[in-house]
């Protein structure tokens, strides 16, 4: 069993989920043409379609949905290699298609390897909860979305959350960095596809800055590089931090985006 699927059995402990309901049948799904790849608990269907950019050019678009009774798992990629169209503004764009789908409670940068997103936590007018990120790389726009449906959102977030986090982008060389594809490292094999690289579990301090504080709430997180504006966050291990930005020395690895929402 990966690490992922440990971390998942200790969510579902802590938040009170059926552990057999996060454990079992959940597949890997890579998608190499499209370059990202996901775990789910369904395998998704694809679709193919067009999307109109505010100004007026029309991208082609596919996306990928699952669904079971309690959540939908679908991920959105919007091939912009065709319109003039720069990073933010493409996550701008994102934003606010996703935002949409509700009231945007939670918008704090995300990371995978070496690209920055955005990750979203949304509230339905419908009484769903949905957790969502965002990237533009290579020209190509991924909007990913686990909802949890009503009338119970809490029985499937727990399986949203697990899907926003497997999200890995493949293909990109990144993966070369990962420690399982260096020569002297240990883990799944060629391709890194044995789960995301993201920064890893929240520190200490991150906990401590949310005590007291409710999931969207801005607080100040310290870092080894100083204080950074952050925004409380659900994650696995609990309420935390997250930098709304990269903290200052980490531009190098991405270039940091305004907060929105």
């Amino acid at each position: 069993m990966r690490g992922l699927d440990l971390r998942y059995l200790a969510l579902a402990a802590v938040l009170g989920f059926p552990a057999q309901a996060l454990a079992a049948s959940w597949s890997h799904y890579a998608y190499s043409d499209d370059g990202f790849a996901v775990q789910s608990p369904v395998e998704p269907t694809s679709s193919k379609g067009t999307f109109k950019t505010p100004s007026g050019v029309t991208a082609p678009e596919i996306t990928y949905v699952g669904r079971e009774d309690d959540a939908v798992f679908q991920v959105t990629v919007i091939d912009l290699r065709g319109a003039p169209i720069d990073k933010q503004a493409a996550l701008d764009m994102g934003v606010k298609a996703l935002g949409a789908e509700g009231q945007i409670k939670l918008n704090v940068e995300e990371r995978i390897d070496r690209e920055f997103g955005r990750n979203l936590t949304i509230a339905g007018a419908d009484g769903s909860r949905s957790t969502a990120s965002i990237f533009f790389v290579n020209g190509r726009l991924y909007e990913l979305l686990g909802k949890a449906l009503p009338p119970d959102p809490n029985a499937g977030s727990g399986k949203t959350m697990r899907f926003q986090e497997s999200l890995e982008l493949i293909g990109l060389g990144a993966e070369a960095n990962r420690p399982e594809n260096r020569p002297d490292g240990e883990g799944p094999g060629p391709g890194g596809l044995g789960g995301p690289r993201r920064h890893g579990p929240p520190p200490p301090q991150a906990f401590e800055a949310c005590k007291g504080k409710g999931e969207g709430d801005p607080v100040q997180l310290t870092t080894p590089r100083g204080e950074v504006a952050a925004t409380c966050a659900q994650t696995p291990q609990g309420l935390a931090a997250r930098p709304q930005r990269p903290p200052p020395g980490d531009a190098q690895e991405g270039p940091p985006t305004a907060a929105g929402g």
